[in-house]
């Protein structure tokens, strides 16, 4: 119940995010340079934005992946149920930013209740200072190495078949 409810919290939010304008010249994203970022240290929230590839390449540790935002409702209610959304959330972008995805984030995040603000540089900037860059690992499962049944009428035979490894 209770993640249903967050989700349908957060996909108001992305609708909300998508189908508007630009949020208020009040609203704008405050830039934070890389050695405030590293001071805050676990108290803050690092989403990266700059899609899965460059994600793997390397990332701040700790930062968690934004996949795309018809896929932010979901990802938004995992994380906030999960717990690994922590004080302001800080936008790591690629540059030059893009404007419309920043003011969507940024209506979305506004929605749920989260501080937001932008990484000035982005990524350049973190590795321009020295500091460790993480590559997570891409979740990627071999073909073969998980076991499976072949569902009931898949096969010849009226119930499912044996399982295989």
């Amino acid at each position: 119940m209770k993640k249903t409810s967050i989700l349908f919290f957060a996909f108001s939010f992305v609708f909300m995010a998508t189908s508007t304008g630009s949020p208020a010249a009040g609203d704008r994203v405050e830039p934070v340079h890389v050695e405030w970022l590293k001071a805050a240290g676990k108290q803050v929230t690092v989403l990266d934005l700059r899609g899965e590839e460059a994600y793997h390449q390397g990332t701040i540790p700790g930062a968690l992946l934004a996949t795309s935002l018809p896929n932010a409702a979901n990802e938004l209610a995992d994380n906030i149920q999960s717990g690994k959304m922590n004080g302001p959330v800080i936008l790591l972008m690629n540059e030059p930013v893009e404007q419309k995805l920043l003011s969507s984030w940024q209506k979305i995040l506004l929605g749920a209740g989260y501080q937001v603000k932008l990484l000035d540089g982005g990524m350049k900037a973190w590795r321009a200072a020295g500091y460790e860059v993480s590559a997570p690992e891409a979740h990627y499962t071999k073909p073969g190495s998980v076991p499976f049944v072949v569902p009931l009428g898949l096969c010849e035979r009226k119930e499912p078949v044996q399982k295989y490894r």
